[in-house]
């Protein structure tokens, strides 16, 4: 049988193209389709993913912001601790947060003063991150604050803190490794009849000047803070309120005074009147002012500053060292203006001329946008104090200086002559004393009376306590005779032998020249000393030449030949050495430095141990006498007035002005100004790791 395959039908084979075809488009629709969705997801996820990158960006941003303000509101702007310290931490902000580092650079030897800080930034928000950089040049300068009217309210009328932060605000730090007192010292342009500015808003305000130098156009403030700042201590955003009636220009700068210890304010001084009497404030072509005697000893209360008023006490500086002027300056000359000297005590007697130092002058040419008519400066002069008081007693030109007597007169029941034996029963001793080589004499009574001189040859016996010489008992003369007691005779001793008995500056010596008691002789030497008495001091001194001398009365008696050694007792406060050269015034006593000269101290000594000495500069014109003598401020002023004139070196342009005057004591340390930076920020860029 033969079998064969048929094929199969052509019209069974119809459409399988068709339903591949399908099967094909399906699977590539569902590609497609999963591709789309892939996509779409990708894209949801990137741009959720960019959205948090940008607010991160942002928030990296803002962090950059804070740190700067941190850095330029920082107390002390080149301080490392503002930079490195305040400037850290994380902060959440919106949806996210951004947190803070910083780093400081070209910092000093005490590893604060630094010349940049660089702060980093990163803002998160989610899971992206973004670190932004940026350094700030830190250059530190005088500090000071400015407000200019023509673009800010400088009246701080509104504030009141914490709710409404004041336009401008001056921060101080101690830098210094003692405690210190600051002087924070306003200037501000004034117009109209107006009560000045006021530190109402600042509870540790320690107000001591604020005048104007008139009440028109033109006119400018002066107002002088002073403050105790402990070492580290900050004395943070002082701002003052002025007066809001009319725009106002406010420039403001600081100054510290350390000491060893912790200095004192002793007071200050002003004189905002316009009597035309004198004053701390002037116009136009006034170029000085007056103060008034300023160290008395004791004194009326001292005043608080008030419009149109004088300090009224004449002792705000008695004990100070260092004179602190502050001056507020109108310029019609833009920032150029500064003075040129300022010279206190100019009219005295005599004229002290005593040159004060600039410390600051504020704002120049570098502060940008500061006012350009009216400036601030602050200006000091120092000088030591004696040590401990602060006026030095009993000064003397002579090396001796005290009472004595040459010689004894005595009378009364119980004194005579038995042969060569003298009873001396009534002398005042030890004023007057008998010495042996005096001559004998008596005069007076009923009967008798010595017929020769006979010296003493030497003391036999003594009724004094503890058996003194020189006084009551028996002496052994040189010739004889009888001379009886009778009540109304008057005995003497003359004598070549002088007798101190009392001395306020004891350093008598040999060779000494001696006035007073007597002239025209010197000291050969002191006899041995007996009970109570002194080298150089209390004793018996042997004159010069023969002539016998009585002087029973009790005399000044000086000696030495005045020069530049000036002599006081060790118990008296001492002068010192210093650089430059201590001035010196005379307050009270006899005598009187030289009128056309400053008086200054150049060496201190200690010639025995009852007296000092110090060497002066000129001689007194007339030799001192039991003066009292002063350093310190109290050697500024005129000690002959009731007043002390000043005068300041005012450039033309430089119209209205006010002032006033601080004393400190303690303050002797090198003045410090008190610094700030200049912030330079640089242009950020984003730190890609």
């Amino acid at each position: 049988m033969n079998t064969r395959l048929r094929p199969v039908p052509r019209f069974r084979q119809r459409g399988i193209i068709s339903l591949v075809a399908v099967i094909i488009l399906i699977a590539a629709v569902m590609f497609v389709l999963n591709q789309t969705y892939g996509i779409i997801g990708i894209t949801s996820l990137s741009n959720d993913s960019q959205s948090d990158s940008i607010a991160a960006f942002f928030l990296a941003e803002s962090g950059l912001e804070r740190g700067g303000g941190i850095i330029k509101a920082a107390a002390d702007p080149t301080a490392k601790s503002a930079c490195a310290t305040n400037i850290t931490g994380t902060i959440p902000l919106g949806r996210g947060s951004f947190s803070l580092s910083a780093t400081s650079a070209g910092c000093d030897g005490s590893n604060l003063n630094c010349t940049s800080c660089t702060i980093i930034s990163t803002g998160k928000v989610g899971a992206a991150s973004r670190v932004l950089q940026r350094t700030f040049s830190l250059t530190a300068g005088n500090g000071g604050v400015t407000c200019n009217h023509l673009t800010t309210d400088c009246s701080n009328q509104s504030a009141n803190p914490p709710a409404v932060p004041p336009t401008w605000s001056l921060t101080t730090k101690n830098t210094s490794a003692n405690p210190a007192i600051a002087l924070l010292h306003l200037a501000a342009t004034r117009q109209g009849n107006t009560s000045g500015a006021s530190c109402t808003a600042q509870s540790n305000c320690s107000l001591k000047w604020n005048i104007n130098s008139q009440n028109g156009a033109r006119s400018v403030l002066s107002m002088g803070n002073l403050y105790t700042l402990n070492s580290g201590a900050t004395l943070d955003a002082v701002y003052q309120r002025v007066a809001s009636s009319q725009p106002e220009d406010v420039v403001e700068a600081a100054v510290l005074f350390p000491g060893t210890s912790a200095p004192t304010v002793i007071g200050a001084y002003w004189n905002d009147t316009n009597s035309g009497s004198g004053g701390t404030h002037g116009e136009n072509n006034d170029a000085s002012g007056t103060t008034n005697y300023g160290t008395a000893a004791t004194s009326v209360a001292c005043t608080n500053p008030a419009p149109g008023t004088a300090q009224q006490c004449t002792n705000w500086c008695t004990g100070g060292d260092t004179l602190i002027f502050g001056f507020s300056g109108g310029s019609s000359s833009g920032l150029s203006d500064t003075l040129g000297s300022v010279l206190f005590n100019t009219a005295g007697t005599p004229a002290q001329n005593v040159p004060l130092t600039k410390l600051v002058h504020f704002p120049t040419a570098s502060n940008v946008g500061a006012p350009a008519n009216v400036y601030t400066e602050i200006w000091y002069a120092q000088n030591p104090n004696l040590s401990p008081a602060a006026n030095a007693l009993h000064v003397s030109s002579y090396k001796g200086n005290g009472s004595g007597t040459i010689g004894a007169t005595w009378t009364g029941a119980g004194n005579l002559i038995l042969g060569t034996i003298l009873t001396v029963a009534t002398i005042n001793y030890p004023v007057n004393i008998i010495s042996v080589g005096d001559t004998i004499a008596s005069s007076g009574g009923v009967s008798g009376n010595i017929t020769e001189t006979p010296t003493i040859v030497s003391q036999l016996t003594s009724t004094e306590p503890g058996g003194a010489l020189g006084g009551r008992g028996t002496y052994q003369l040189s010739s004889s005779q009888t001379v009886i007691d009778n009540t109304g005779r008057t005995w003497t001793s003359a004598s070549t032998v002088l007798n101190v008995s009392a001395c306020t500056v004891c350093f008598f010596a040999p060779n000494d020249a001696v006035s007073g008691i007597i002239s025209g002789r010197s000291i050969n030497g002191q006899e041995s000393l007996r009970t109570g008495e002194t080298a150089g001091g209390i004793g018996r001194y042997v004159l010069s030449g023969t002539t016998q001398t009585t002087v029973a009365a009790a005399s000044p008696v000086k000696a030495g030949t005045p020069g530049t050694t000036l002599y006081l007792p060790s118990t008296s406060s001492i002068p010192i050495v210093s650089t430059p050269a201590m001035r010196i015034a005379l307050v009270a006593g006899t005598g009187a430095f030289d009128d056309t000269t400053v008086t200054t101290v150049s060496a201190v000594g200690a010639p025995n141990p009852q007296t000092r000495s110090f060497t002066v500069s000129v001689i007194p014109k007339t030799p001192l006498d039991d003066a009292t003598m002063c350093g310190g401020t109290c050697a500024f002023f005129n000690q002959s007035s009731a007043t002390t004139g000043f005068s300041i070196g005012k450039p033309a342009n430089t119209d209205y002005w006010a002032s006033g005057f601080a004393c400190l004591h303690g303050a002797n340390l090198p003045a410090i100004v008190a610094t700030g930076s200049s912030v330079q920020p640089a242009a950020w860029h984003e730190v890609v790791y």
